[in-house]
């Protein structure tokens, strides 16, 4: 990892560039970290994935100190997202920690969505069990609200809708109503917008 020291804060320094082979053909890596905004801060990175089976560009922020991620990348006109910035630890005595890092799910959305412009129509939400939080949202909303306004409740159908997404499309349900273990929906632009 980068010594957090080594840039003034929120700067952006390039880091080494890889070269490896495979069955398919050579790969390229490139690493350009992030200094977050205090000195003494972990250090996050973006890194750009070209070449045979990685499409054309990833957005991949990482906090390694805390083990958070923030990915984005486009697959057929979608953009998909992995969001990791927080995450629960239940206690022996019932309660529950919050632990976070230096990464924040809004920031990285927005930025996901601007490191792409251009190039999707729709955002897709994958909701599963191992990241819960939107499927937890969901799940509690679904039977009472419908699968629309509950999509919407989501903090991932919150921000694209604060981003100007006005439609949303449920693809994919699997399990119980209320007790869904993994979700799949479209956010969609206006129809002049896309």
């Amino acid at each position: 990892m980068l010594g957090a020291a080594a840039s003034p804060p929120g700067s952006w320094r390039p880091g080494n560039g890889h070269v490896w082979a495979s069955q398919t053909g050579v790969h390229t890596e490139v690493h350009t970290y992030f200094v977050a905004g205090e000195l003494n801060a972990p250090a996050v990175w973006v890194h750009n994935k070209c070449g045979p089976g990685h499409g054309e560009d990833l957005y991949h922020m990482v906090d390694e100190e805390a083990g958070f991620w923030a990915k984005g990348w486009v697959e057929d006109g979608t953009l998909k997202m992995s969001l990791n910035v927080r995450r629960e630890i239940r206690l022996p005595s019932g309660e529950t920690l919050v632990q976070r890092g230096s990464l924040r799910g809004k920031q990285e959305f927005q930025a996901i969505l601007k490191h792409f412009e251009g190039r999707f129509t729709k955002i897709r939400g994958v909701w599963a069990e191992e990241l819960p939080d939107n499927l937890r949202i969901f799940n509690s909303l679904v039977e009472s609200e419908g699968r629309t306004a509950a999509a919407w409740a989501t903090k991932t159908g919150q921000w694209a809708r604060e981003a100007g997404y006005s439609a949303v499309y449920p693809r994919v349900l699997r399990g119980e109503v209320g007790r869904y273990s993994h979700v799949e929906v479209d956010f969609m632009l206006p129809r002049g917008r896309r």
